[in-house]
Order: structure tokens, then sequence, then C-alpha cells
């Protein structure tokens, strides 16, 4: 009963994230069913099912301080990371990564990189003074667990030990056996490569990162489909504007 209910929740908060990112209700139910679907594997009765919704509240609030700068983004934004490091201490190191494409936008804009009318990329010049600030709370919030700082080595130590070996989970991914996988790297890689609609480099970063994440570990190709996708699903959006299809 409670795996039902954590997924439902999951389902919906994904439908609302990507509704509220595309403003399309067909593609975002769509979008919904098939994600949900195929993520249906990581819908167990572990710490997963709870981190990875926590992390679908996370990029929602990232996103959303970015472009409104409220308060309460910050609030949930540090309750999240005790939320995780108590219900699953290993993916804790994750809470961090969701920062990255946002600082490296910034970087990207101080050191003035091209960025013309005709780009094909997107970069925004926005502060993350806030994203700074939380990133370093949250480093001490991290350690508000019984296994203290362990909950920063834990990752790591699965990850270069035989775990890899004897768990299917953390073996390498199969391109031809994970159609759904495949299918969201091929249109990825055609709307960016092949069409005339313009990326925005934190998109780009979410899905080159979560591919190259993904890649080694299969349990880390759940991050791509809820998360990559997202952004996957945004620049589809954007390619159906563009070219003027109608639903």
């Amino acid at each position: 009963a409670f795996v039902i209910v954590i997924s439902i929740i999951q389902g919906l908060l994904y439908n609302f994230i990507l509704n509220k990112i595309t403003n399309n209700k067909v593609l975002s139910f769509l979008a919904t069913l098939i994600t949900m679907y195929f993520n249906s594997h990581e819908l167990t009765a572990r710490g997963q099912i709870i981190s990875f919704t926590l992390f679908l509240i996370e990029f929602y609030c990232i996103e959303e301080l970015m472009k409104t700068n409220k308060k309460r983004y910050v609030v949930l934004l540090l309750i999240i990371p005790i939320l995780i490091v108590n219900f699953h201490a290993s993916v804790l190191p994750m809470y961090f990564v969701f920062f990255l494409p946002y600082i490296a936008e910034f970087i990207f804009a101080k050191i003035n990189l091209k960025n013309s009318d005709d780009s094909k990329i997107i970069i925004e010049k926005r502060n993350i003074t806030n994203i700074g600030i939380i990133m370093g709370i949250a480093l001490i919030l991290g350690l508000c667990s019984p296994i203290g700082i362990d909950a920063y080595k834990y990752m790591f130590k699965v990850m270069g030990g035989i775990s890899t070996e004897i768990i299917s989970e953390l073996q390498q991914v199969g391109l031809i056996q994970n159609t759904y996988y495949s299918a969201l790297i091929c249109l990825a890689i055609a709307l960016i490569c092949f069409t005339k609609v313009k990326i925005k480099i934190t998109d780009g970063l979410y899905i080159l990162g979560f591919l190259l994440l993904s890649l080694p570990t299969y349990r880390c190709i759940y991050f791509f489909y809820l998360f990559a996708s997202i952004c996957i699903f945004r620049i589809l959006n954007d390619f159906i504007k563009v070219y003027n299809f109608n639903f």
C-alpha cells in the first residue's frame, strides 16, 4: 500500500513539473504515462522510492528558485537533504549534482561565452548566490543522521567495492536491451542536432550529465528517466512550437 501511494505521488509530481515547464497538458500526460511505465522497476519498497520523489521536488524547487527567487523554495531545498540522508543515505551526494548545471551556466556567462541571437545554446545570466548558500548549509545538514560523515562516503564505497559484480543494478546499461533509454537518447540527439530549436545550456548539461552517469550503472538509468527526460520533453515542446504542430 505504501509503494502504491508513493508511486502515485511520484507520477503526479512528475506530471505537475512537466506540465508547469511545458504548459502542454497532452504532452505532459503522454510523457508521464510512458516514463512511469519504464521507470516502474524503481517503484519498490526501498529507500529509492522516497529519494527519487524528493529529487523531483528538489529539481522543481531549483527551477522555480532561479525564476522567482522566492524564499519558500530555499526552505524546501534545506529540508530535502535531511530527509534524503535518513531515508536513503547512499544517494546523498546526488543532491548536490542537481545544482551543477546552474553553476556551470554562471561560469559560462561570466567568461562571456558567445550567446548571440543566432546561437543554438541559450546561456542566461542569473544570480546563483542562493544556490551557493544552500549547498554550503546542505553540506552540514547532510550530517544530521545516525551515520554522520559516512553518508558522504557510502555511495563511493558501494561503487568501488565488489557490489558492482554481484548486484545487477550496479552493472552496465545495455542500450539494445533498454528501448526507452535508447529512444530518449536518439530523440535528444535529433532535437539538439537536426532542428532549429534553441537549447538551454542547463537542459543540455542535465541530459549529458545523467547520460554519462547512467552508462556505467543501471541504477542511475532512473535518474535519466525522471530528470533528463523532463529536459528532453521541454526541448520537444519547443520543437512543437517552432514548427507549429497542433494537438
